[in-house]
């Protein structure tokens, strides 16, 4: 059985999730002016796999790494007991790539890293 194929909200969603470690690289091999233009043609509404080869840039590198974001708060010193909500973040752009994240292990929001904000949090049953 081979794998579905992939939809270009596949691709938006890869490049979505992995795009600081893309720039980081992009950067490296002198490849970023290609990379922005890429993300530029995506937010504006070219499919990303038609934005990424327009800019003759790979689809199917991957890359590992994990960025920080900081402390998140706790209200354990005012004595505020946390609140289990069930859920999970989704894309916040008006033509939705599908992405669907939960929080990470230290608590921290995923990020829509092509629209530079938090993902939208729907409350419900997680994935």
């Amino acid at each position: 059985m081979s794998d579905p194929p992939l939809r270009d909200s596949d691709l938006t969603a890869w490049l979505c999730a992995e795009l600081p470690k893309l720039e980081r690289f992009a950067e490296e091999w002198n490849l970023g002016q290609d990379l922005s233009a890429a993300v530029e043609d995506v937010r504006s509404g070219i499919s990303t796999e038609q934005a990424l080869r327009g800019q003759h840039l790979p689809i199917d590198a991957l890359f590992s790494g994990v960025q920080g974001r900081g402390d998140p708060v706790t209200l354990d010193a005012l004595g505020v007991d946390p609140v289990i909500v069930t859920g999970d973040y989704r894309c916040p752009a008006r033509s939705s790539c599908g992405r669907r994240e939960g929080r990470d292990d230290n608590g921290y929001e995923p990020v829509c890293e092509l629209h530079r904000t938090v993902m939208r949090f729907t409350p419900g049953q997680s994935r």
